[in-house]
């Protein structure tokens, strides 16, 4: 009698330990479909960072402006536009962002009389380019209208 009593504690203990409506480590992130790899749980390394990040300004010294929004690829070529107006004697062409490369093309009415003249303007475009955006690798092509 004493064996078949030890042998139902066991035995309702290994099997209480299956746990009820199927609750364990391993299926907590998992939906109706299977395992759920995306969550909307906000996990915060400080307990105060929502209030850290509400007075969140854009503080790096190459991003483009100080504003609440942070710059972005349409900001940066309207600034390299700006930029091509205001400091050079050329009129801006198309200009695009591609990964890091930022890919500028400017236009002139002016003759290069040699290779070299226009090797030295390629140059000094940029140089003035590349100072207004140093994070970017820049690509620049002058252009003859």
């Amino acid at each position: 009698m004493m064996k078949w009593i030890v042998a139902v504690i066991v035995m309702a203990g290994m099997l209480s330990g299956c746990g009820a409506k199927n609750e364990s480590i391993y299926t907590h992130d998992q939906d109706n479909h299977g395992r759920q790899f995306v969550n909307n749980k906000v996990k915060h390394a400080w307990p105060d960072e929502e209030a850290r990040q509400t007075d969140w300004t854009n503080q790096n010294p190459n991003f483009v402006g100080l504003s609440d929004t942070p710059p972005n690829m349409r900001t940066d070529v309207k600034k390299a536009r700006q930029v091509i107006k205001g400091y050079t004697e050329y009129s801006p062409g198309p200009i695009w962002i591609n990964g890091n490369t930022l890919n500028v093309t400017a236009y002139t009415n002016k003759k290069f009389g040699s290779k070299d003249a226009k090797k030295k303007a390629h140059e000094k475009l940029h140089k003035i380019i590349l100072q207004a955006f140093p994070r970017y690798e820049v690509d620049v092509k002058i252009k003859h209208k």
